[in-house]
């Protein structure tokens, strides 16, 4: 059967296009998936059905459709942003045949990007997702992605620092592949033996799409983007709340062309919600691969040019930004020879670090400072690594703390039950809970007692005929008996609460107990033993009250693994000089 699947003369590309998609059997989706890369011609059909069977559940139809798409090579462009997504795949193989169906795409004459820049964007997202695997833990996938680098012209010219790296790769496939690489793109010659700074190819102008590329490439303000981007299922994207002054993340699960509706899940609290992009304010994510940089691209409303006749709520933001300032102190870019504080000032303050191929900011303190060649030593708080910069070329931010602020300790901390409410029904919100594990304790309609996510607590006791969708603003933290206060969502007093430190904390280590549960049933609970881990805080978000903190390991290291983002005034912290017992340290992937 699989043999004559092979066949397009005896199955049409139409039959083995419907199976690949449709039938049960994966063993059968693959077999036709590899049927469609042996089909003479072009056929868009057949790129259309691999590409579905690139997001297929199972790895075994994922790695036959990227190896069809490496033997159609560059009629396969249309779907590279489909291979790319099968980078986080936690399968090497895969990794690996993804790499090389990229580098299929652009080998050859046939692979040239279109002289109109229609195709520079996918030339762009081919080299993100090759350079983000240069750095993979399988050898295989580096030499993959490596020597697809080599097949990527003026786009991989901002990739060659990677390159270099893995020419000292403990691995000797690699190097060859890195340094096949360098030949290919003129920076090396191996007749002469000469390195070159410049290369074959210019850096891609990216002449249509100039707007998408220059905010991919940090070139461009991603406010100023003002063409409409596809979104395809599966995307993550993020859906601008105005009531709540945040952006929500969600996972596209479905398109009607008739109402022109996407279905988004979102990640928070699970709600299915559809949503017209056309009037919301959406961006879609943009990260070739798992451990990669993410960058947010508009893909819904067109931003609307800001009118300079609202003097009036120009004025409010300016006073709701200058409160928060001081309440919470400020980051201040740096200005070089014109800062305010410079040279040895700058010792002992935190600052933050622009990473260019990152496209992101990383927390850290200032160490040293070296009068004779003007460089600081910055300790970098998320993997406790030192390095020494001329800040006066690099993009910078330091950290100012308001003068007037009290922070309180975050040790010693000791966490209680928060009574809340969602429609008629009282609970209690748990503490010592992290991001998307949160979860309320009630007693529900037959008197049995019992704890839930917030997202299921919501769901289930929470009003249907409200529209409130999410969590956070639904669930009402209930007042003291005696208070006049009004009940206030959960949300907001947690951004309160969490505000009270901002990102003064930043930095502070501390050691926190992971195994809270102050639940009182069932009746023949014991007492719950404390489980100690040292953690550190590396970053403070203003818009959920939430700190984020990494493991800090025996040697004193960070675990850049282990990263959650968690409310610090739900937590318990030990007293900053308490003995508190660290045998539990290592059960933590257990509690």
């Amino acid at each position: 059967m699989f043999h004559a699947l092979g066949d397009a003369g005896r199955v049409g590309v139409g039959t083995l296009a419907a199976l690949t998609r449709r039938d049960g059997a994966a063993r059968v989706r693959a077999a036709c998936a590899r049927a469609l890369g042996e089909v003479g011609g072009s056929n868009a059909n057949a790129i259309r059905a691999l590409g579905s069977a690139l997001g297929d559940a199972r790895d075994e139809v994922r790695i036959a459709a990227t190896r069809a798409c490496e033997a159609r090579g560059a009629e396969a462009k249309t779907v590279v942003g489909k291979l790319a997504a099968n980078a986080t795949s936690d399968d090497p193989e895969l990794r690996q045949a993804t790499c090389e169906a990229i580098e299929s795409v652009w080998r050859g004459r046939r692979g040239d990007p279109a002289p109109d820049g229609s195709e520079d964007v996918i030339l762009f997202q081919s080299a993100e997702c090759a350079g983000e695997l240069t750095r993979d833990a399988d050898a295989g996938v580096r030499a993959a992605a490596t020597r697809c680098l080599g097949h990527l012209r003026g786009a991989a010219a901002a990739k060659v620092s990677l390159i270099n790296k893995r020419i000292e790769d403990t691995d000797e496939s690699v190097r060859e592949a890195a340094t096949e690489a360098l030949i290919k793109l003129g920076f090396f010659n191996p007749s002469t033996g000469t390195l070159s700074k410049t290369g074959n190819y210019r850096t891609t102008k990216f002449s249509a799409n100039k707007n998408l590329f220059a905010v991919l490439s940090g070139k461009q303000d991603i406010a100023a983007v003002r063409t409409r981007v596809k979104v395809p299922i599966g995307a993550v994207v993020r859906v601008w709340w105005p009531m709540d002054e945040a952006y929500y993340e969600a996972k596209v699960k479905a398109y009607d062309k008739e109402t022109r509706e996407h279905t988004v899940l979102y990640v928070d609290d699970g709600v299915e919600e559809r949503v017209n992009f056309k009037k919301e304010k959406v961006d879609l994510r943009h990260k070739p691969s798992k451990k990669g940089p993410t960058t947010w691209i508009p893909c819904g409303m067109l931003p609307k040019k800001p009118k300079e006749t609202k003097s009036e709520s120009a004025d409010k933001e300016r006073a709701r930004s200058e409160r928060k300032r001081k309440r919470e102190g400020d980051w201040i870019d740096y200005e070089g020879a014109g800062a305010e504080v410079q040279g040895v000032g700058l010792v002992g303050r935190h600052v933050k670090v622009w990473w260019p191929l990152d496209k992101a900011w990383y927390t850290a303190e200032v160490r040293g400072y070296d009068d004779g060649t003007r460089e600081h030593v910055v300790f970098y708080f998320e993997d406790s690594e030192e390095e020494k910069l001329q800040l006066a070329n690099e993009r910078v931010q330091v950290f100012f703390p308001s003068e007037d602020a009290t922070v309180p300790s975050v040790h010693g901390l000791e966490p209680k039950r928060l009574a809340v409410r969602v429609g008629k029904k009282n609970g209690m919100y748990e503490p010592g809970c992290f991001r998307g594990a949160e979860c309320v304790s009630c007693v529900d309609e037959k008197g049995e007692p019992g704890t839930y996510l917030c997202a299921d607590f919501d769901k289930r006791f929470g009003d249907p005929q409200t529209d409130t969708r999410r969590w956070r603003r639904s669930i009402l933290v209930v007042p003291a008996q005696r208070s006049k206060d009004a009940p206030q969502s959960i949300d907001k007093w947690l951004r309160a609460q969490g505000d009270r430190w901002g990102a003064h904390v930043v930095g502070k280590e501390l050691k926190m107990d992971i195994n809270v549960d102050m639940r009182d049933f069932p009746a023949d609970k014991g007492d719950v033993k404390p489980i100690w881990q040292r953690v550190k805080i590396i970053a403070y978000s203003s818009t959920s009250g939430e700190h984020q903190v990494v493991d800090v390991k025996e040697d004193g290291t960070t675990d850049p693994t282990r990263i959650h983002w968690l409310p610090l005034c739900m937590q318990r912290t030990a007293p900053e000089d308490g003995d508190v017992d660290d045998d539990d340290d290592d059960d933590d992937d257990d509690a």
